[in-house]
């Protein structure tokens, strides 16, 4: 499944919530458009919609657009990180496995 069409989805659902609750649930029309602006950069406008520096920082606006969409990436790298580091820290090491394939086969169990 492409990427862009699962955030394209996500935006998608949100927007849905947001107007068929309406009240406070329109707050989450700024995730859907954060959501739906990646979606884009992945689907037809490419990497300018991150709107990055040469020095690889994204503008104060990129930011607060983005912002919701950020917020859920670092979450669920954060949470993908902790799951393999407690994963490994379960098995035993010896010298042997701080070579790559033995680190592969180690996060593969």
């Amino acid at each position: 499944m492409n990427f862009g069409y699962l955030i394209l989805s996500i935006a998608f659902l949100l927007t849905v919530a947001a107007v068929n609750h309406q009240g406070w649930f329109l707050l989450l029309l700024w995730p859907a458009f954060s959501f739906g602006l990646v979606a884009a950069g992945y689907l037809f406008l490419g990497p300018c919609v991150f709107g990055k520096s040469e020095r690889g920082l994204l503008s104060p606006l990129n930011q607060f657009l983005l912002l919701p969409y950020l917020v859920y990436l670092s979450a669920i790298w954060y949470l993908l990180r902790n799951l393999r580091l407690t994963s490994l820290q379960r098995s035993s090491f010896s010298a042997d496995d701080c070579y790559p394939e033995n680190y592969l086969m180690a996060l593969s169990m």
